[in-house]
């Protein structure tokens, strides 16, 4: 049970990983000052701002809370739809860099129906923030380095001054 509790929170974290990107923006938003105020010193990626903000729950804005629930729950819709593919077919692949995500592409026609669509969407909604924000990220972002979110996050503590095209891509 522990291991398939431990899987499912992997999954979570590595076949979400394209939709919190690009859905992060909804969590980010109205988070932005809650983590400034509740965890100035923790390093963004890799969910860490989300678990501080998790263990400051009580002292988070209700317009934060909010946010984090709705990107959890998108989060949950593709845990949904590929845990057991992901189990199936790529149960020793390492998490990080859409490996999981890589390996369920790869077994494209054995994958549901289900998880297709989820992983489907998820891939585009990535790929239309990767195309909209390369500049934006090239110019505002060029010393952060990719993964965990870390490239989204500094866009996002920036949106003000970002393109528009790169804006529209970050909603959820």
């Amino acid at each position: 049970m522990e291991q398939t509790r431990s899987f499912r929170f992997i999954l979570l974290m590595v076949v979400s990983a394209p939709l919190l990107a690009a859905t992060a923006a909804a969590a980010a938003g109205p988070c932005v000052e809650d983590a400034r105020r509740l965890c100035p010193d923790v390093p963004s990626g890799d969910g860490r701002i989300v678990a501080c903000l998790r263990a400051r729950w009580y002292d988070v804005s209700s317009a934060c809370q909010q946010n984090v629930q709705r990107v959890e729950g998108l989060a949950r819709q593709l845990d949904v739809a590929c845990t057991a593919d992901a189990w199936q077919y790529c149960q020793g692949v390492a998490r990080g860099q859409g490996r999981v995500l890589s390996c369920l592409g790869a077994r494209w026609s054995d994958l549901s129906t289900t998880c297709r669509d989820a992983v489907a969407r998820a891939s585009e909604k990535l790929r239309r923030f990767q195309t909209a924000c390369a500049g934006d990220a090239a110019i505002r972002c060029a010393d952060v380095a990719p993964g965990g979110g870390r490239v989204y996050a500094c866009l996002k503590l920036q949106e003000d001054a970002l393109s528009s095209a790169c804006k529209q891509a970050m909603r959820p």
